[in-house]
């Protein structure tokens, strides 16, 4: 298959925004993103893609992904992005089953190469000099990415200016990040540059309790509350700056992601390099895309357990506190299980093991975003035991 003068190296994702290819010209290997047509044939959209397509091809920074080209392929707008070989903390967490954390250090070197990344996207301006107001929208897990060298990198943004957003031509809710979201940005639609840095609080206490797949958001929401309270023990400036870009009031918040990164104190050479080992070793133990069995799951945690136990923190003269966090006792029913040794031998050809093969991509593309739906209140369904004089258990009556 072939999109343009591009061969397609891998199979595509589709959502409502269009699909996403591996693809290669012989000289260039990225991920091609091919916009709906929705999209492609609205003026609005096409007029503003045009305008802001040689400044973001030009735009590049050590921890944010590049554009590499911008065009139209069959009628259809399309760009070419940096296809990341490292693992992103979504992924992390998901093959470690949010069985380990990352520690405050590396959270804190994290946030200063993050907030570097959307000053430069937040300050990107037209080849003319005048301002794009461009918003990333999604400084979220999935597309934060730690780099074989032991970088952290941010994947490249995309053409969604808060001006063209703020018009408010198309309303849709991304419900996957609607944990990560300001309330004030649910109810009124429209996004800022302080919206981008309330998500990236949220995303960097998530990195230091993960919650375990599937969770709940009242559950994702109390292990950050604790991941704040346990930050204010170890790192009390850090945790303030957070609690600065998440406050309740968009006027008290940091209004520009440079001011948010001048207020988190640098790392010296010491915690940068107990930083870079940490990162290395989360690479090497989620190397494979597949589920690893609870042994391999084991034995991962235990190979990071010890690089963090090597690595103790340098601001600390009390008892050292371990950094892994054992999951709590939850109801979650369970989505597979590993089989022992003996079940494995047991099985026949006519039997096969089911696939270990993820549902989901180590990377993160432009375009993974569930359906757009309208905008509508709330629905809360209660669950069968809570309803009036049902019993779990019991038989329904015959009709």
């Amino acid at each position: 298959m072939r999109i343009g003068r591009f061969e397609v190296l891998q199979d595509g994702r589709f959502s409502p925004w269009g699909e996403s290819y591996v693809v290669s010209d012989g000289k260039l290997t990225g991920r091609l993103n091919l916009l709906a047509p929705w999209l492609s044939q609205d003026p609005s959209f096409r007029a503003g893609f045009e305008q802001m397509a040689p400044s973001m091809v030009n735009l590049e920074h050590p921890s944010l992904g590049r554009n590499y080209e911008f065009g139209i392929a069959d009628g259809r707008l399309y760009t070419v992005e940096e296809e990341f070989t490292g693992t992103s903390i979504r992924e992390i967490s998901r093959l470690l089953d949010a069985s380990v954390a990352v520690t405050p250090t590396s959270v804190r070197r994290t946030a200063i190469s993050l907030c570097s990344a959307l000053h430069a996207v937040h300050e990107l301006t037209y080849p003319n000099g005048d301002p794009i107001h461009l918003v990333y929208r999604a400084p979220l897990p999935g597309r934060i990415f730690f780099t074989p060298t032991g970088g952290i990198k941010l994947s490249a943004p995309v053409p969604w200016s808060s001006v063209w957003l703020n018009l408010n031509r198309y309303q849709v809710e991304d419900r996957e990040t609607h944990f990560f979201r300001a309330p004030e940005e649910l109810q009124e639609g429209k996004a800022y540059v302080h919206h981008d840095l309330y998500a990236l609080a949220r995303c960097l206490l998530s990195m230091l309790r993960p919650a375990p797949p599937h969770s709940p958001l009242e559950r994702a929401a109390q292990y950050v509350e604790q991941s704040l309270q346990k930050l204010h023990q170890s790192d009390p400036d850090f945790a303030q700056v957070l609690v600065k870009a998440l406050s309740h009031d968009p006027a008290d918040r940091f209004q520009s992601a440079e001011a948010m990164q001048n207020a988190i104190a640098p790392l010296s050479q010491e915690e940068l390099e107990r930083s870079n080992a940490e990162v290395q070793q989360f690479i090497a133990e989620t190397r494979s895309n597949t589920r690893k069995n609870a042994e391999a799951l084991a034995r991962s945690v235990r190979n990071i357990a010890n690089v963090q136990r090597q690595l103790p923190s340098l601001d600390s003269d009390g008892p050292r506190e371990e950094v892994l966090r054992r999951r709590a006792y939850t109801v979650d029913i369970p989505i597979s299980k590993a089989p022992t040794r003996a079940e494995v031998r047991k099985q026949t050809p006519s039997h096969p093991v089911p696939s270990t093969q993820s549902a989901y991509p180590s990377s993160s593309s432009a375009f993974d975003a569930p359906p757009p739906v309208p905008r509508r209140p709330p629905q809360r369904t209660p669950t069968p035991t809570s309803l009036p004089g049902v019993q779990s258990g019991a038989k329904r009556p015959k009709k």
